[in-house]
This record gives C-alpha cells, structure tokens and sequence, in this order.
C-alpha cells in the first residue's frame, strides 16, 4: 500500500484499494483487512473493516513419482533442493537460511531455524542427500549460498515446465517449493497415524494449522476422538496432567505431547 501512495492514515482509501485489487485472491484481502487492523489498533484509528470470506481449498499432494521425476529432471543444486525439501519438510526458506554448520555428520540430521513464527527443527536425512549437499561449493557460510531464492524459484519454474512438456505430465507444471512440504505432511501420517507427530516434524505451533491435512489423509477414527496439547517445560506438563491430560511422546525438540479424551 505504501508503494502504491495509499495514505495508511485514511481508512476508506485503504478499504478503497483493497476492494479495488483485482490482483489480490479473497484470501490475500483477509490478511491485508487483518494487517491493518493492527496497525489500527497501533495508531488508535477506528475503523468498519470489510469482510472478505476465505476461500478454502485442499493443498496440492503429488504423487512420489512426480516428486522423483522433478528430481531426477532438474538441475544439480535445483534437484538437491528438491531432495531435501522432500526428505525434512523444511519450508523453502527455513531450508534456504541453512548453514553448513546447521548439518550434523555424525547423527546424518539437519537444523533449521523457524519461519511463520514455528517452531526450530532437526530431522535426519539420507546418506545420499548428505553426499549430495557436501557435493555443492563451500562459497560462503550457507548451503545453498547467498544468490536470490526468487531467482532459483525462477530457475525451477522454468526447469519443471519444460520436463512436464517432456514427460507429457501437465501436474508436474503445479508442484512448487511449498508442495514437498505438503508431500511430506500426508507421507508422514501414512506412516505414523498421529497428527501431533506431523504437528512437531512441521514445527507448527497451533495444531489446526497441520489440521488441513485431515482433508487429504483420511485420519483414524480413534484419534478424532481425542484433544491434543503440547508442553515446553515441566511446569506446563504438571498442569495438563493436574487437568486430566494423558502423556504421549517427546518430540526431538524437546516438546511434550499430551491427549485428552473429547
């Protein structure tokens, strides 16, 4: 808004151009209504925020194959990207901000710190996409070096478009950065069957966030039966257990999961 010259002081100019943004989704206009709300709220400004309903939808889930194929078909760091994007559910950026110092050889994992306010995560990786990160150049203290992360989405784009032409697979054209991590979701509750797992290996911290999933993957009847809660540090267990909550499992970030009968 500030680029386009909207006066931010001005509530009805700033509806104006929100109304008006035919390059803005619902759901972006949802965001920008909650934004300046804040910022409302900041400057003591009384404004009628429009209402604008979100449009929900299913994320996009490729299948492994299509996943592979844009491994196997996409430049070297590209491809290495893509590998361990498939392999820790980071999201792009959290993986982009990795340094080389962030990967344990020993214990074959990988750190990152949190975006979207999540929580930091370490997960295991694979000998193989281990080899293939210390096959990239140690130009400066990051993995994936310091150039643009725009640009290697550009890089992508391009390199994805041209296999799915080869391939004749058109799906292969809707699998961006962000889709691995919807892969991984919905593989990791195939394997587990519990949603605060995919809960901790996503680094959400409000378990309705990992909740979208239940749209893809049909969850156990059992586990729709249940609340779930998380605790930090012995204080926050001693109180959900003094409530009713069941313990379940620590995360390998150190965080308690806890259940409660509905």
């Amino acid at each position: 808004m500030i680029r386009e010259n909207v006066n931010l002081l001005d509530p009805e100019e700033v509806k104006l151009f929100i109304r008006r943004n035919k390059n803005w989704s619902d759901g972006y206009k949802v965001n920008a209504v909650y934004a300046y709300n804040d910022f409302c709220k900041m400057m003591k400004i009384e404004w009628e925020h429009p209402v604008y309903k979100w449009k929900e939808t299913l994320p996009f889930v490729p299948t492994e194959n299509e996943t592979d194929a844009l491994i196997a078909g996409t430049g070297k760091k590209v491809s290495t990207l893509l590998q361990a994007l498939k392999e820790t559910g980071f999201r792009v950026g959290e993986l982009w901000d990795c340094k080389w110092t962030d990967i344990d050889e020993e214990k074959s994992t990988i750190k990152c710190r949190a975006e979207k306010h999540g929580r930091p995560r370490e997960q295991r990786i694979s000998a193989k996409l281990l080899a293939r990160l210390n096959q990239l150049p140690k130009t400066n203290e990051y993995i994936f070096g310091r150039t643009s992360l725009n640009g290697m989405r550009w890089t992508f784009d391009q390199q994805k478009t041209r296999l799915a032409k080869k391939l004749n697979n058109p799906r292969l054209k809707q699998i961006h950065f962000h889709t691995f991590r919807h892969y991984y979701a919905t593989k990791y509750y195939n394997e587990t069957k519990s949603i605060i797992e995919v809960q901790a290996k996503l680094g959400h911290k409000r378990i309705t966030s990992t909740m979208v999933y239940t749209h893809i993957v049909q969850f156990d009847e059992e586990s729709q039966n249940y609340f779930h809660a998380i605790a930090r540090d012995e204080k926050e267990a001693g109180e959900l257990i003094d409530n009713g909550w069941t313990y379940i499992l620590t995360t390998p970030q150190n965080i308690m999961m806890f259940r409660k009968r509905k």
